[in-house]
């Protein structure tokens, strides 16, 4: 029997942080960008017993003023079998 799991990626990054020439909204972006691609060519060999990946959500939210942060949320799916048991 196949279940599915759901895990959200919350990336968060604080205005005015650098990283490699990159700030703000572009870091953020940046790094959800590395996170889908590194589990979209791991997941097979690196997650055992995990079937059809995807990415269901990819959101960027509304820039938090009071705190000064950047976010995107991203939501992946896997299928596993039996994941109960």
């Amino acid at each position: 029997m196949w279940d599915t799991v759901q895990i959200e990626i919350s990336v968060i990054t604080r205005r005015g942080v650098f990283v490699s020439n990159m700030e703000n909204e572009r870091l953020v972006d940046t790094i959800c960008r590395d996170i889908k691609r590194l589990l979209r060519t791991g997941w097979k060999t690196d997650l055992q017993g995990f079937y059809n990946f995807s990415v269901i959500n990819n959101t960027p939210m509304p820039y938090d003023e009071v705190n000064m942060l950047y976010k995107r949320v991203m939501t992946v799916q896997f299928n596993l079998i039996n994941a109960g048991e």
